[in-house]
């Protein structure tokens, strides 16, 4: 099984990182600052978003209590409240998968937890007649001392901020993205094309993903911010605007304003966004004391 989730991996993740971020030794000398928020928005009645923030203690000895190991987000979809119990079953089922697979490679690992949340929410699509079909995307943004690992199925994203300029982890997982890669299609025509949210493939719609996208490690420098977001908020807040609230921003305060910046520009759907700001390790003696949180799902913003 580890021999074809090697071969799996290698085959599936998008090549290796540039030149400019591959891993080094110093790596794991950084601590998290992190918080997420989703929001029913202003049209859904219901919210069929889900995110989760796992936390892991620091190797001992360094007084800063724990960091964030995984940061991950889903999309739902499916009547009758379907989406919401796919969302919140994909990513609690691939916590569960990645706290199990600890001691395996990143990319291993995130390919072992996309095929159990994906096994979870087909078998529970079946369950019941109106959860049939019912499906999520979801992305998944594991911290090693190594570098960041990632994974992604559908249309949600993970951005990576770095020295002021930020980029798409992986690609959306649409029909139309797969046009513009194989020429079909322009960018500019892509932007706006009408079927340009159409999911190529979803987390629980079948047996078996018939393409998983995993890839890392991205290296973790001290001073990088990494956010994970739905398209509630990535189809209606352009990309500079986004690197403008990150900056120097803390991570809840970030969150929240991006998710205002989401309403104030009409989004229709529901809208969520997770933000882990990536410091320096050093001696706090008082955050250390703090009680620590070990995993934290989030539904909705409080009102």
């Amino acid at each position: 099984m580890v021999n074809w989730l090697r071969r799996l991996a290698g085959r599936q993740a998008s090549g290796p990182a540039p030149a400019a971020f591959r891993t080094h030794a110093a790596q794991a000398a950084f601590r998290t600052h992190a918080a997420a928020v989703s929001d029913v928005g202003l049209v859904r009645t219901t919210n069929e978003d889900r995110t989760l923030l796992a936390m892991q203690p620091l190797h001992p000895g360094h007084g800063v209590g724990d960091r964030v190991s995984l940061a991950a987000l889903a999309d739902g979809m499916g009547g009758h409240q379907a989406g919401e119990v796919a969302s919140e079953l994909a990513v609690e089922t691939a916590q569960r998968s990645l706290r199990a697979a600890a001691k395996l490679p990143g990319t291993k690992a995130l390919a072992q937890a996309l095929m159990a949340a994906n096994a979870a929410v087909y078998a529970e699509s079946q369950r019941r007649p109106e959860q049939q079909g019912m499906g999520t995307t979801l992305v998944l943004l594991l911290l090693r001392d190594d570098g960041a690992h990632y994974a992604w199925l559908g249309d949600s994203r993970i951005y990576h901020l770095h020295q002021g300029q930020m980029r798409q982890l992986g690609e959306d997982d649409t029909v139309v993205r797969h046009l513009v890669n194989d020429g079909t299609l322009t960018e500019d025509q892509a932007r706006h094309h009408p079927d340009r949210n159409v999911l190529a493939q979803a987390l629980g719609t079948h047996p078996q993903i018939p393409r998983l996208h995993v890839a890392g490690p991205v290296p973790i420098t001290v001073g990088d911010t990494f956010m994970l977001c739905s398209d509630g908020l990535h189809d209606v807040v352009p990309e500079p605007r986004i690197v403008q609230l990150l900056h120097n921003v803390p991570a809840a305060q970030a969150c929240r304003q991006l998710v205002e910046e989401a309403k104030r520009n009409g989004s229709d759907d529901n809208i969520s966004v997770a933000v882990v700001q990536i410091l320096p390790l050093v001696e706090q003696a008082a955050e250390a004391r703090a009680p620590s949180l070990r995993a934290t799902v989030a539904r909705e913003a409080p009102t």
